[in-house]
């Protein structure tokens, strides 16, 4: 019964430990290029970056194509409402 206990858990979830870095190890959509008002998101303008404050590079392919509604410098976090 000891070695069953060892083994834990099947299910996977961050411990209580690891909450504390989660926001810094995650990623962000951010800018990688100047990108002024109006213009339209491309692959050569969108990166992801750390920290995970931001949007999450999930939203990637979805923000490619879009205009952006404000103005953003390099490495700025992405903001855009979808």
């Amino acid at each position: 019964r000891q070695i069953e206990q060892s083994l834990g858990s099947s299910a996977k979830a961050p411990q209580p430990s690891e909450m504390s870095t989660r926001l810094v190890a995650r990623k962000s959509l951010v800018a990688k290029t100047a990108v002024r008002k109006g213009e339209v998101f491309t692959a050569d303008k969108v990166d992801c970056k750390r920290p995970g404050t931001g949007m999450t590079p999930f939203l990637y392919w979805e923000m490619i194509g879009r205009t952006a509604t404000k103005d953003y410098d390099v490495d700025d976090l992405i903001e855009e409402k979808l």
